[in-house]
């Protein structure tokens, strides 16, 4: 039984009504209005983590989170001693967050209703997690922010590569058809790594990027590492990275010079059940190297991408290097 009876001949809680609520994919929990739980459904066992059993004629705070027990509480005060019936949903304009028996918090939509009967009050909560559409909307923010970052930074690697070729071609047909190419290639890895759902071989994301610098840079770019497959979701947050260190690279680092080098290694290492890429890009011969004198909207990618923990950079005198740890 996932509810406790009402009264002597179980009326009000029957076996159809049990029927009906197992069902019902959201949590449904109904409570006096002391807060005492006389109903806990299926689906707020799953969501909860409780057995109705053991929940059953707990206080519904047990469910809360601590820091919003004093608030709630006088919520439902306030909503019980409400004359008639209502039914309203509950912080149309805010979270609200439940508390399963792990202690792990999760964000939900909720429906009140009151329902006054002949011997109690009757307040009766439905749940919805949301937690999984929530943690969409955020990556989906970050996606967002990084492509526009992105976008951004496309502008100054085509200038970078409008000077790069000028400076190395004899006269405006080769100009022209130099350029083509590599604005071409360019354009091929924005429409690829867009391609919703697609996995995306490494060694493509690399070639996307650095296509337009390695005809000029001939032996300086250096590739060390086996073939893989990244996922899509994986793949787009990598070619943003691979994007943002090219782009410092041509605008800054040693691909702005004569004499310039860049090694990029990578390789694969699990962890438990989880597999990660570790990449290495090693920059050497070009300007000197000092750390920025402000944070960047590239290392804010970075850093909100992988985790500060997952990156490592050192500004050398020598050239820049950095480590990344991602998660495949």
């Amino acid at each position: 039984m996932s509810a406790l009876p009402l009264d002597a001949d179980d009326k009000f809680i029957g076996p159809s009504i049990e029927e009906i609520l197992s069902c019902i994919g959201d949590a449904v929990i109904s409570t006096d209005v002391a807060g005492k739980i006389v109903l806990f459904n299926p689906a707020a066992e799953t969501i909860f983590g409780h057995r109705a059993r053991d929940i059953l004629g707990s206080n519904i705070e047990r469910l809360i989170p601590a820091r919003f027990g004093g608030a709630h509480a006088g919520h439902i005060a306030s909503f019980g001693s409400a004359p008639s019936d209502v039914a309203r949903a509950m912080a149309s304009e805010r979270e609200v967050v439940g508390l399963r028996r792990d202690g792990s918090e999760f964000a939900a939509e909720a429906m009140l209703s009151c329902r006054h009967l002949d011997h109690m009050t009757l307040l009766t909560v439905v749940i919805r997690d949301v937690s999984p559409r929530k943690a969409l909307e955020e990556e989906r923010d970050i996606i967002v922010a990084e492509m526009a970052h992105r976008f951004s930074n496309i502008f100054a690697m085509v200038n970078s590569v409008i000077g790069m070729t000028a400076r190395s071609v004899a006269s405006v047909d080769e100009f022209r058809d130099v350029l083509e190419g590599r604005l071409h290639a360019i354009l091929h890895n924005q429409a690829a790594l867009v391609e919703p759902g697609r996995a995306v071989r490494f060694g493509d994301l690399i070639a996307f990027e650095l296509a337009p610098f390695r005809s000029e840079a001939g032996d300086a770019i250096v590739l060390e590492g086996d073939e893989l497959t990244v996922p899509a979701k994986q793949a787009v947050r990598i070619s943003l990275l691979l994007h943002e260190l090219t782009t410092n690279a041509v605008k800054y680092g040693a691909l702005s010079a004569a004499g310039g080098s860049l090694r990029l290694a990578w390789t694969t290492e699990r962890e438990g059940d989880v597999d990660y890429l570790v990449l290495d890009w090693i920059e050497r011969g070009g300007p000197p190297v000092s750390p920025p004198t402000r944070r960047g909207s590239g290392s804010a990618m970075i850093e909100r991408s992988f985790g500060v923990a997952n990156s490592t950079v050192t500004y050398a005198p020598e050239g820049l290097s950095a480590r990344f740890r991602i998660r495949l």
